[in-house]
């Protein structure tokens, strides 16, 4: 075969057809080759009878005939060893078929009826690789290992391992280890949260290779928790019908990993439009200096989308949310809870935020120090039901110093603001970068405004969270602007010498005025909702302070 392409193929589709061409005609070449020696075989075989007829005759001894018909005998096993080696399935060349084992080893059966896991588990411990055959789905009641072993097969719609214990994983990596081109998963949807697809049970080591799989009916398509993976390659798979998360990738000290090609799909009945439920499409935890390229999570009711509670240096290349249906309240599509991320890009497209399911719900939640910077954002065609709050940002109520979001060319048809964050970060600021507009979020929101000190006073609640004022004689305040779900509030800084009555007026709703009173220097916080848009409604105020 050659080793370079002619100059004139100059597209994926031409080569693809150039490369197919020259398979082709290996494969040809090779059964042309293993019909010559069948013929060869037959033909040695018929003189080898025709000498023995000739020697017995001549001899006339039973010495002579004997040797002649031991040595057909030898030439034609020679020449069935030659035949059979030419066959890929049988000569057991590129791993260990499990329906043709070398001898003294007992064959697995392959019909989804007999337990194969013995079969399976002893090719792979005596000799390290086992190869799936074509049309074979071999049944196993207990956990497969590969730490430091390969699985290859024949394509992941081809052939298989399916798992028909509900509590147990299919299949345990670990070590330098590889498997490939095949179906993993559960006989049914499990009921079990510990029913992953690959589980490791060993630290996944360099040079390891996971790929070109469909994993179906696990909880998590592949789970890790208690292990370290590094400089390992995991690419092209497809999680689908899962109850937990389509890829679980947890532990410490994963590192060097080059990830593409993530494909989270969780429909339960594509026909008639019904969907799994899940937490997350995708979680990571403990990555550092670690690409992935292409990440999709598509179709399914999920809490989360992307989670990543502790990752650094972590960059991903491309997301997709299509088909996400919003599940659970206060939650988001994307995580950061520490760590500094980077998305270059993230489109939502086809999502359902429904307020029969969701009452509050985020695209993207910070935690603790966390930063994330997203080169450019796409949402269309995405679905609001009733009046859910969609915050673009949220805080989860833990933000540190040095927490940042920036997004640059972000585009959004439902999170269109809301941005909140219910911890007081007058002294841990959160650095927000929307487009080419750059500002602080301090208490509760952007840095507080002070307000007039006497009279009629129009407050923009879209201005900030926080309004200050040192009243120097009554006040009302009419309300404008603001969305559902929006929250501010109004701190009052008295002297104490004379008393102000302060009323909340147009847009508001109020237990009632303030007054400021006499005795001494006072502080009041007066908190309110915007319940729909336009009406502020008093969740609260404190008594003086």
């Amino acid at each position: 075969m050659p080793t370079t392409f002619p100059t004139s193929i100059d597209s994926f589709t031409r080569k693809t057809d150039y490369i197919s061409d020259i398979l082709s005609e290996d494969i040809n070449d090779l059964q042309d080759a293993t019909i010559a020696t069948q013929t060869e075989l037959l033909r040695v075989a018929g003189e080898l009878a025709t000498n023995t007829s000739t020697a017995t005759s001549a001899a006339n001894t039973a010495n002579a005939a004997s040797t002649a018909a031991t040595a057909a005998t030898a030439a034609v096993a020679t020449l069935t060893e030659q035949v059979e080696a030419l066959d890929p399935v049988k000569s057991n060349q590129y791993g260990i078929n499990p329906l043709y084992p070398p001898a003294p080893m007992v064959a697995a059966v392959g019909d989804g009826i007999a337990d194969d896991t013995a079969a399976l588990q002893a090719i792979l411990n005596t000799y390290g690789w086992l190869d799936i055959p074509r049309g074979k789905y071999f049944k196993i009641t207990s956990k497969l290992s590969i730490v430091d072993k390969r699985i290859t097969g024949p394509g992941c719609l081809s052939g298989g391992i399916i798992q028909y214990t509900d509590a147990e994983s299919v299949i345990g990596i670990g070590g330098k280890c590889y498997i490939a081109d095949c179906y993993i998963g559960h006989a049914s949807l499990p009921s079990s949260p510990y029913a992953y697809g690959l589980e490791t049970v060993a630290a996944v080591e360099d040079v390891s290779f996971i790929g070109r799989l469909l994993l179906e009916n696990n909880s998590d398509g592949i789970y890790n928790e208690d292990f370290n993976i590094f400089s390992a390659t995991i690419q092209d798979i497809r999680s689908t019908r899962f109850t937990h998360s389509g890829f679980w990738f947890g532990g410490n000290g994963n590192t060097g990993c080059s990830i593409d090609n993530l494909y989270c799909v969780n429909w339960d009945d594509y026909g008639s439009g019904t969907k799994l439920s899940a937490y997350c499409g995708i979680y990571f935890a403990g990555y550092t200096d670690g690409v992935v390229g292409q990440i999709n999570i598509e179709h399914g009711n999920y809490e989360q989308g992307l989670v990543m509670p502790d990752c650094e240096n972590f960059v991903i290349k491309s997301l997709h949310l299509e088909g996400y249906v919003a599940d659970s309240d206060y939650d988001s599509m994307i995580y950061v809870g520490s760590g500094n991320v980077q998305i270059n890009s993230a489109t939502a497209i086809f999502d359902t935020f429904d307020a029969a399911n969701i009452t509050d719900y985020s695209f993207i939640k910070l935690g603790y120090d966390a930063k994330i910077r997203i080169g450019s954002v796409k949402h269309r065609d995405n679905t609001k039901t009733g009046s859910p709050t969609l915050h673009r940002f949220y805080g989860d109520g833990t933000q540190e110093a040095g927490a940042s979001v920036y997004v640059d060319n972000y585009s959004s048809d439902v999170f269109t603001g809301g941005d909140y964050f219910p911890v007081n970060t007058q002294a841990n600021p959160v650095l927000k970068k929307l487009n080419d507009f750059v500002y602080f979020s301090q208490y509760k929101g952007n840095t507080a405004v002070a307000l007039a000190t006497s009279g009629t006073i129009a407050v923009t609640m879209t201005d900030s969270e926080v309004f200050t004022i040192t009243p120097a004689g009554a006040c009302t305040f009419n309300a404008s602007g603001g969305y559902a779900g929006k929250r501010c509030s109004f701190i009052v800084t008295t002297s104490g010498t004379t008393s102000y009555t302060l009323t909340w007026g147009t847009n508001f709703k109020t237990t009632g005025t303030l007054a400021t009173g006499t005795t001494t220097a006072k502080v009041f916080v007066v908190n309110f909702v915007c319940k729909d848009g336009t009406t502020w409604v008093e969740t609260g105020r404190t008594a003086a302070m």
